[in-house]
């Protein structure tokens, strides 16, 4: 297993397989990366101290499978042992939605905030019925009925981490099926977080914000595993109130620009070359780098790819079909990538048939209404699978 899992707010590792699958490699194999290696007597065979890398190299060749696997089997013993004793006081809530933080052991006391479903907490005592636990901020009492605990936690808590991955790559494709060959169905960006739904060594399964599924590989992502906890009221209050102001912010964002009155009118501007046209068409589309994208959007700064070029070229006098398939199929004269300028619509598709558009504005490069994770966006030409290239000017 590559270790390229950063693990956050747990103590330990809780699985107990994981020990196993990290650290088998050391003792079961030849393959060693340091110099210079130090093992513990419990799990290795009797060597203790510093050993030189011939050194190290040499006994573990003479491991037998039999000693490698007393080995695997006392540190599975050691690792229980710990992982027990460590989450003998672990509570997992398993409701509905959300259950009540009381501030004392009855339905009377005041509520403190909210235990959600699947949030893990340490129970620090027992009163009747109730539980006394701490999650995240938040100390209070729970009903004992809403939570799995003890050895039943602990045998179900990898069910409850909750994993995403931070792309490391600057693009990283994400295909319909685990294998390189597969076909693409979208991509992400360095930065980007998506979930994960299920991993191992060389794929994760993940899915982005707009609901979508896929694979991408899991040498150009960071796992990141931690546990959901208790709110406190507070804390409630605070994220309610930041999705509040963001809702707000981003209807305004698009009030601005549909009242926004654009300095450029191609109807009434007459360009004396075709590239003064270009240069003019590309510092128009630029204005909207930043907007939201809005699936079936009919007004800039507030509409989807082919809404995007669509739009664009209707400022300077142009029609454009409002489809992607109709701009790649009935505008304009098909061109060479070679061939394009300024202004030319570029057309994707991971299919036979085009899926996006985007506005080429030079030097390998587009601005494009990406997604509604994105928004309107800069990137470089190539970031799709490219079917055609359409000059709607001349």
């Amino acid at each position: 297993m590559k270790k390229r899992t950063v693990r956050k707010n747990t103590k330990r590792l809780i699985a107990l397989g994981l020990a196993l699958t990290i650290s088998l490699p050391l003792i079961g194999t030849n393959s060693i990366d340091a110099k210079a290696v130090k093992t513990k007597e419990k799990a290795s065979a009797g060597f203790s101290g510093y050993l030189s890398y011939d050194e190290a190299k040499e006994r573990l060749s003479k491991l037998t499978a039999e000693q490698m696997a007393a080995n695997a089997a006392q540190l599975n013993q050691v690792t229980a042992e710990e992982a027990r004793e460590e989450y003998q006081n672990l509570a997992i809530a398993k409701v509905d939605e959300f259950v009540n933080v009381r501030s004392g052991p009855g339905t009377t006391y005041n509520t403190l905030g909210r235990m959600y479903n699947g949030a893990v907490a340490d129970i620090v005592e027992t009163d009747g019925d109730w539980l006394k636990v701490v999650s995240g901020s938040l100390e209070g009492y729970i009903k004992s009925e809403y939570f799995i605990i003890g050895d039943d936690a602990l045998d179900v808590i990898d069910e409850y981490i909750q994993r995403t991955a931070t792309v490391n790559a600057s693009v990283l494709n994400i295909r319909k099926e685990p294998n390189a060959d597969s076909d693409k169905v979208g991509y992400l960006f360095n930065g980007e977080k998506v979930s994960v739904l299920e991993l191992d060594d060389d794929w994760l399964k993940v899915k982005v914000s707009t609901g979508e599924e896929g694979f991408v590989s899991a040498d150009y992502a960071t796992v990141y595993e931690e546990f959901k906890y208790a709110k406190t009221n507070e804390e409630i209050e605070a994220e309610d109130k930041a999705r509040r102001e963001k809702l707000a912010k981003e209807q305004e964002a698009i009030r601005s620009q549909l009242k926004e009155d654009t300095s450029i009118v191609g109807s009434a501007v007459v360009y004396e070359t075709n590239t003064e046209l270009r240069t003019a068409i590309v510092d128009f589309a630029l204005q909207y780098v930043g907007c939201p994208y809005v699936n079936g959007g009919q007004k800039l700064g507030a509409t989807d790819c082919s809404g995007f070029t669509m739009l664009v070229y209707q400022q300077f006098g142009y029609s454009l079909s409002r489809l992607t398939q109709g701009q790649c199929n009935n505008n304009g004269r098909s061109i060479t990538l070679s061939e394009a300028q300024p202004g030319d619509v570029i057309c994707y598709s991971y299919g036979s048939s085009c899926s996006h558009v985007a506005l080429y504005i030079g030097n390998g490069q587009i601005v494009h209404a990406a997604n509604s994770r994105r928004g309107v966006v800069i990137d470089n030409v190539g970031i799709e699978p490219i079917i055609a290239v359409k000059n709607m000017i001349d």
